[in-house]
């Protein structure tokens, strides 16, 4: 649908919804591959709730982290589980992922 809307091949796409089968315009965007994974839908065996953010048992600690590019990873660990949703998401915001990112 976007070479016949747009007429070039898109660098890649990203369905917006998590829905590859929904090829519906308004739920695509021409993204490159770091793009398309800053809007990755939740793992399905993710405990926390929130993704990025998990409990390491060894230590009885809650860690916050985000890939930054393809090479760097920010890790932090906190004792609450508030404040690591918090470095959480405030590095998403600073790292420009897409408002979906973990739906």
């Amino acid at each position: 649908i976007w070479l016949y809307v747009y007429g070039v091949w898109p660098c890649g796409i990203d369905h917006i919804n998590h829905k590859p089968a929904d090829n519906r315009l308004i739920n695509l965007r021409e993204a490159t591959l770091l793009e398309n994974q800053q809007n990755r839908s939740m793992q399905k065996n993710n405990t926390s709730g929130i993704t990025g953010v998990f409990f390491n048992k060894r230590d009885g600690r809650w860690i916050a982290a985000i890939k930054i590019d393809s090479e760097k990873e920010l890790r932090k660990t906190f004792i609450d589980k508030f404040e690591a949703i918090c470095c959480r998401k405030s590095a998403e915001i600073k790292y420009n992922y897409h408002t979906n990112h973990g739906r």
